[in-house]
């Protein structure tokens, strides 16, 4: 009876958006869609997936008031000190090019609590003391690293929940978010500053053990078969055997699929203007680095002539 009503209700009934344009995704009456979800629940998940993208972008800006004392921390010039800030920002576009696809394969709430588990943990090892300026780079990438699929993640989130006339004011609040996290970094990295360099990885250690706390305890997850559902009901046939959460795939599959046209393109478009991002700046710092030590070369060889 459950799944007569499902097609029937898929099949005749015509919901209209404020507009009364009719409701695109199809309409379902499945509890599990998150779609029907509440708004309260819709807009608790938005503002988790909102912070999380803030974070990525927070955290590359919080020790740049720092930057004097990382120098004198690590006996660095101010331009190496300076790398600082630029290899989080590829770690963000590696993170986003090779992780975010898993959260099409494994589920977004696994990924997303994971990726922020590694970001936690990569922040505080910032903050050791004994580190030397190698290891504190490293770790500063493996920061970028985790936070990075957040941020293509969120997009497919937002997907999961909006009909297609509430995206553009849900992307909107997501873009600034991420807008306002640079900003907010370099502000807050400033009184951070004030104590020692330390904190600001301590303060971005708090912030994402909130946003890990708010993950584990308040994210459901959204990733939803939206076409299989719809087939199945369609056919009659029960919603029983299809996992709302997750298909199965195998992770080099995962991995290889976005490079050709399938559904997961649908899903995640947005994806492809990450990856854009992400090719960029993989050849775009190496290329930086090089000319600058070519530079400098040439700086020595000008002054032995």
């Amino acid at each position: 009876m459950e799944t007569k009503s499902m097609t029937t209700d898929v099949e005749n009934a015509v919901r209209v958006d404020p507009f009364g344009i009719p409701l695109h995704p199809p309409p379902t009456t499945d509890p599990l869609d998150p779609l029907n979800w509440s708004r309260k629940r819709k807009a608790l998940i938005l503002f988790i997936v909102c912070f999380s993208s803030f974070l990525s972008v927070f955290l590359t800006g919080t020790p740049i008031a720092s930057f004097s004392l990382l120098e004198e921390q690590f006996d660095a010039s101010y331009s190496e000190v300076n790398w600082t800030l630029a290899i989080p920002s590829l770690g963000l576009g590696t993170g986003a090019l090779l992780l975010s696809k898993l959260a099409d394969t494994w589920g977004r709430r696994p990924v997303l609590i994971s990726t922020c588990a590694f970001t936690m943990l990569a922040t505080g090892c910032t903050t050791v003391k004994s580190f030397s300026y190698e290891a504190y780079m490293a770790f500063r990438f493996l920061q970028g690293l985790g936070a990075g699929p957040c941020t293509v993640i969120g997009f497919g989130i937002i997907r999961d929940i909006s009909w297609e006339h509430e995206r553009g004011f849900n992307v909107g609040l997501w873009v600034l978010s991420v807008d306002t996290g640079g900003i907010a970094g370099a502000l807050l990295g400033g009184f951070t500053a004030m104590v020692d360099q330390y904190w600001a990885g301590y303060l971005v250690v708090i912030a994402y053990g909130l946003l890990l706390l708010l993950e584990v305890s308040l994210l459901p997850e959204t990733l939803y078969p939206r076409e299989l559902v719809l087939e199945a009901a369609a056919a009659g046939r029960p919603l029983d055997s299809i996992r709302r959460t997750t298909m199965i795939d195998v992770w080099l599959a995962a991995f290889i699929e976005p490079w050709f046209i399938n559904y997961w393109v649908e899903s995640v478009g947005y994806t492809w203007s990450f990856v854009t991002q992400g090719l960029i700046t993989l050849l775009v710092i190496p290329s930086y680095y090089m000319v600058q030590n070519l530079g400098r070369q040439m700086d020595k060889t000008m002054e032995i002539r």
